[in-house]
């Protein structure tokens, strides 16, 4: 049912977008927060947070192809009427 998967597709991009810009929220607070930090202590701080943003970028990626591969399969089957 590509409806359906449409709607699974598009509901768990939204969640792995989410969880990528909680991530970059949280390197922007800690670039904001810089002055506190030595040289190595804010790269550690961003190494530390780089394996978590790694996966929810790759996450999204994956997702968003997923979502392409249904939304072509819909309008192959003539599913979605698209307007000029």
């Amino acid at each position: 049912m590509p409806i359906q998967d449409f709607v699974t597709s598009q509901e768990e991009c939204r969640l792995c977008l989410t969880k990528c810009k909680t991530e970059l929220d949280g390197l922007l607070a800690l670039v904001d927060q810089t002055p506190q930090f030595t040289a190595g202590a804010f790269a550690q701080s961003v190494n530390d947070r780089s394996p978590q943003i790694k996966a929810h970028w790759q996450s999204s990626l994956a997702r968003l192809s997923i979502l392409i591969q249904v939304m072509n399969e819909i309008e192959s089957e003539g599913q979605v009427h698209t307007t000029d």
